[in-house]
């Protein structure tokens, strides 16, 4: 699998009690072989570090690598004797703004090794030792975890966490059809995303609701749902983060480009109107969404209210806008806004 390197400084724990790796040996390889290959002391990659690295008092140890180079870390106890639990890791990924003169960098992988040991209980639970403590604010509900099983790698979302004199996890298949754990549960890899505050940017979520005010419809004429026209506008809690959407003018102006999920439904009060053609709910873009249409039914005879109904999915560039617009055909009375629901999210 592919691990995890943080240069210039790699930090190890010790296996099961996750104090750390004080004065522990890091042997580096090729990937996939036994043959030594070199880590270096100094940023333009000259100078080759002693294999193995030992590591400081705080498990630390200062090392550098050629941009691409692929490896394989084995750490052993400060004797270099004994090969640690969980060890070795194979394939580490080392990649960045380095050249093959030197000066690599490089960047995380998703995955961050526990360092500890775990003790299989069931196909959907395990424990970690009783030095490790109480790890529940890094296993977290929500979060995601790879581990090594004898079925091979297994991906699962963490469903309760618990302490009491061991960390207890439980956890369900990632992916529908996902497998279980099994006993031969070895290594426990934690996704570097964290569940309550990921660094992923979040979606869009635009939810608003449109209830009647002072708005009136004319017509034969479009009139845009927003408060400027007299419309109550309110969103809904938490929507609307990224201040995309203006209620005052009842534009919605894509912050990233990408695909979005426009849904709406309005309904007009129409007692004493008579309509004399078209009476329409459309979504006006200028992006990959047609202008679009969902018409009001209201061919049908004595209905006190009609609704129209629409959803679609169409492409934003950064600063493309949509708004929603309401267009009635009539000759008698006047209809009005009953209630109106407006989601946006995106991009998907």
């Amino acid at each position: 699998m592919a691990s995890v390197v943080q240069l210039p400084k790699m930090k190890c724990w010790v296996p099961v009690t996750g104090v750390p790796a004080s004065g522990y040996c890091l042997r580096t390889y090729a990937a996939g072989t036994t043959t030594n290959q070199a880590v270096f002391t100094d940023a333009a990659c000259t100078i080759p570090a002693a294999n193995p690295v030992v590591l400081d008092s705080n498990g630390e140890a200062i090392i550098y690598a050629v941009s691409g180079t692929l490896y394989k870390f084995a750490l052993y106890d400060p004797t270099n004797t004994t090969l640690q639990a969980g060890w070795p890791v194979d394939n580490v990924t080392i990649y960045g703004g380095g050249t093959s003169s030197g000066g690599g960098t490089t960047t995380t992988t998703e995955w961050q090794p526990s360092g500890l040991v775990p003790s299989y209980i069931s196909g959907t639970s395990f424990s970690f030792p009783v030095a490790a403590g109480n790890v529940t604010s890094t296993y977290s509900i929500g979060r995601v975890l790879q581990t090594t099983n004898t079925s091979g790698t297994v991906y699962s979302v963490i469903t309760a966490s618990s302490f009491g004199t061991f960390t207890t996890i439980t956890v369900t298949p990632y992916l529908p059809g996902g497998t279980a754990l099994d006993s031969g549960l070895s290594v426990v890899n934690y996704g570097i995303l964290s569940p309550t505050a990921p660094s992923s940017p979040q979606k869009s979520l635009i939810s608003v609701s449109v209830t009647h005010n002072t708005e009136t419809l004319v017509t034969g004429t479009p009139l845009t749902v927003s408060s400027a026209n007299g419309f109550s506008i309110s969103a809904d809690t938490g929507s609307n983060a990224f201040g995309e959407y203006s209620a005052s003018t009842g534009t919605f102006t894509a912050l990233r480009s990408g695909f979005y999920q426009v849904s709406a439904t309005f309904t007009l009060i129409t007692t004493g109107v008579t309509f004399s053609g078209l009476t329409d709910l459309s979504l006006l873009s200028y992006g990959s969404f047609s202008n679009f249409a969902s018409r009001f039914n209201t061919e049908v005879a004595n209905e006190a209210k009609v609704q129209s109904v629409l959803s679609l999915v169409g492409y934003l560039a950064a600063g493309q806008t949509i708004t929603l617009q309401i267009e009635a055909t009539f000759s008698v009375g006047t209809p009005v806004l009953n209630i109106g629901y407006l989601s946006i999210i995106g991009p998907l």
